[in-house]
Parts: C-alpha cells; structure tokens; sequence
C-alpha cells in the first residue's frame, strides 16, 4: 500500500468525540465568528496602489466602469487630474472616490 492510499484511508476513517469537547468547539467557533462580526470592514487594497495616494488607470476604470476614452476625455478637458509614469498613467484616489460619490459624473 502507498503513502497516499494509507492517507486517503485515514480521511475516510470515523472518529468518535465526546459530546463536551464537540459542544466546546462549537463554542469556540460562535465566539469567532461574533469577534469577526465586530470587526470593522476594511477597505479593500487597491490594486497597483503608489504611496498610498495614487492608482493606475486600469484599477480606476474598474472602480468607475468607464472606458480609456472617457477618461482621456476627462484629462484633455482638465477636468481629472493625472499624473503619467512612463506609459502608465495615475490619478489620485481621492479624485477617483470624488467622481464614485459623484455617480461617475465630473463637478466642474
């Protein structure tokens, strides 16, 4: 018999528990899962973020469902601020979350 059937075996082998270390597993496992509902909601780690500041158009166009175009448009009509790296280009992620609140609509 190989190693992998006699670990196969092992996994398919019932195991008896007493009932006071099951119901303290489940014990265990409820004030988790109350510690974890108090926790409070991170925000999500943008992807390609710069310094905590900027991020990449790719990510920005995901976050507003817009196209290259639109936000071409944007940049010609000084309406979104950007800064270029190379052939990336970056916008403050303030700008980005100004124009999420904003329905993807730019103030001025």
């Amino acid at each position: 018999m190989s190693e992998r059937e006699r670990e196969q075996k092992q996994f398919n082998a019932m195991v008896l528990v007493p009932k006071q270390l099951l119901e303290s597993v489940y014990k265990t496992q409820e004030r988790i899962l109350s510690a974890l509902e108090e926790l409070p909601t991170a925000q999500p780690v943008l992807t390609g973020m710069i310094g905590g500041k900027y991020i990449p158009e790719t990510t920005a166009k995901t976050m507003l469902g817009k196209g290259t175009t639109w936000f071409w448009q944007m940049r010609k009509s000084g309406k979104l601020n950007y800064k270029k790296v190379g052939s990336k280009i970056y916008y403050v992620i303030e700008d980005i979350e100004n124009l999420i609140e904003g329905g993807g609509q730019s103030n001025e």
